[in-house]
Parts: structure tokens; C-alpha cells; sequence
């Protein structure tokens, strides 16, 4: 009986993780965690946030349900040695998927997905980029005031995808692994899911949807967003008192879509796409030499 996870979604964040993961937990022999994020596994990033011992972390998975899978989707494990090494030695016979996409769409999504959430300080993308040197160097240089995981606002570090795969390739055999880019699972989903599923060896007849989620996007009432991501302010704590967990919940999701306003890649600033092309280039080379797939031409990505 299987008493640990085989089967992780690792990353990389804005790349349609979410939704894969709510795709895959409906179906029959895939049971998820009860949180899409445990980041249990991850214990050498920095976290400002609870950390869950051993015990609560396997209480998220129903091993009762004698699934053939049981899934969760931390998006940092593809930057963590210590996951890596982890699943390794605790997991028998892991599955891990890992999403991509092109390496600048990427930066821009996750900068604004950190500032709606109060993650990032800095007030411009090309400001973020010009800390990150002594971000990386472990100093709290404009950091927002609800950063969670330091290593999120290294946005070359994270975006530089060829190194963080290659520590996995070197623990796990390749055929351990499966690998799409979020403009395929977006633009040839039942081709995607169906690639998916004859990797896992499940039946591709439970016909999976792919809700897609977490969409990043800046707020349209910004008092109402400030009391949104404070977990302190009165409404808040109101609401954790005398609401049940599922409707508050539902009404916290309610008002956060209602809020958010959809945004697309700007590119107006020349000199910010030309400093990500030139710093990401070689990066996109060196993998599409990895995968064997030629990302440049896919992410039209020319210096």
C-alpha cells in the first residue's frame, strides 16, 4: 500500500500548474493533497510561513482510497535541492511533471502575480530585476509586505529552467518525467491530457477538463485588495470567526476574481525585453539542447 506521494507537479509557478493539478485529481486513480501546495518538501528555501511537520504532511493524502497515484504541485520543489533529494528517497517510483514556457512571459507573470499578492516591493518590473543580485545574496532588498518565499522575487534565477532540470535528470531516470509547455496544454489541450495519461499508464477515457486557474492580473479597488492578502485586518479576522472554512472560502474566492482584472505581457519597455532576451538566451539554448525540442522557434525567442 502506497504510504507516501509518486506523483508531483514541481513547476515552474505561472506555468498552468494549478490547473493541470485540478484537471488531474478528477480523475479516478489519482487522489490529490488536500492542498495543492504542501511545500513540505522544500526545506532548504526560505519560507516565512508554517512549516508542516512529517505527520500533517502525509494527513493531506487519503491513502486509504488505494489510488494508483497521489499528487501534489509545489511549484518550488523545481528549485529546491532538498526536495529533489527527498522524493528520491522517500518515494517509490515517482512521476513528475514539470511545466514551462517562455522564459520572459514568465518573469512578467509571475512579477505581477507577486505584486496582487504583496509579495514584491518594487513598484516596476525593471526595478524588481535590478535588486536581484542582492536579493540573491540573501538581503531583504524591497521586499512586499507579505513575502512568503524569498527565492520567488529571483525572477532570472527561476526563469533560468536548464539547471534547476538538470539536478532532477541527474537523480531520476528520464522516463520519470514528463514535460509541456503551458502554450501547448493551452492551445492542444486534449492532445496535452492525452500525452499525460499514456505517461501515467491511466485510461484517457475519464475525458479530464482544464479548468484553468489562478490567472494573474492586478486589482481594480486596491483598499479592497489591501484587506484581501492583510490576514490580519478586521474583515478578515471577522470572517475567520464566524464563518465556516468552505464559505469563507468560497466568498474569499468570489471577491478576489471580482477584483482582478485579467493583464497581458506588456513589452512597451524596450530595454527590459532586450536585457531579458540577451541574459535569457543562452539559457533557451542550452535547453532546447537538454529536451531535445527546438524553444526558440516555439517561444520565438530571437536576439
Amino acid at each position: 500500500m502506497i504510504q507516501f506521494p509518486n506523483l508531483f507537479i514541481i513547476g515552474a509557478p505561472k506555468c498552468g500548474t494549478t490547473s493541470l493539478f485540478d484537471a488531474l485529481v478528477q480523475h479516478p486513480e489519482i487522489t490529490g493533497s488536500n492542498i495543492k501546495e504542501p511545500v513540505y518538501l522544500c526545506s532548504d528555501l526560505e519560507r516565512k510561513s508554517h512549516q508542516m511537520t512529517r505527520d500533517e504532511y502525509l494527513n493531506l493524502f487519503d491513502f486509504s482510497k488505494d489510488s494508483k497515484y497521489y499528487c501534489e504541485a509545489s511549484v518550488l520543489y523545481l528549485y529546491s535541492q532538498a526536495a529533489c533529494r527527498e522524493i528520491c528517497l522517500s518515494s517509490v517510483d515517482p512521476k513528475i511533471i514539470i511545466m514551462l514556457r517562455n522564459p520572459i512571459d514568465f518573469i512578467e507573470s509571475l512579477y505581477s502575480h507577486n505584486r496582487l499578492q504583496g509579495y514584491e516591493g518594487a513598484t516596476s518590473l525593471k526595478d524588481a530585476l535590478a535588486l536581484e543580485k542582492e536579493r540573491r545574496q540573501g538581503k531583504q532588498a524591497n521586499y512586499g509586505p507579505y513575502t512568503f518565499a524569498p527565492i520567488m522575487l529571483q525572477y532570472l534565477n527561476l526563469a533560468s529552467f536548464t539547471g534547476h532540470i538538470k539536478r532532477y535528470f541527474s537523480a531520476f531516470p528520464r522516463s520519470s518525467f514528463w514535460i509541456e509547455t503551458l502554450d501547448k496544454l493551452r492551445d492542444s489541450p486534449v492532445e496535452s491530457l492525452r500525452s499525460l495519461s499514456d505517461f501515467l499508464e491511466i485510461d484517457d477515457n475519464s475525458k479530464l477538463q482544464l479548468p484553468w486557474s489562478n490567472k494573474g492580473g492586478k486589482s481594480r479597488v486596491n483598499w479592497l485588495h489591501q484587506l484581501m492578502i492583510d490576514r490580519n485586518s478586521f474583515p478578515r479576522r471577522m470572517a475567520k470567526s464566524l464563518l465556516p472554512d468552505k464559505l469563507r472560502s468560497r466568498l474569499f474566492d468570489t471577491l478576489w476574481k471580482a477584483n482582478t482584472i485579467e493583464k497581458r505581457f506588456d513589452s512597451s519597455d524596450y530595454h527590459v525585453y532586450e536585457y531579458l532576451l540577451e541574459n535569457l538566451s543562452e539559457d533557451v539554448d542550452i535547453l532546447s539542447t537538454l529536451l531535445d525540442r527546438d524553444f526558440k522557434s516555439e517561444w520565438n525567442f530571437r536576439v
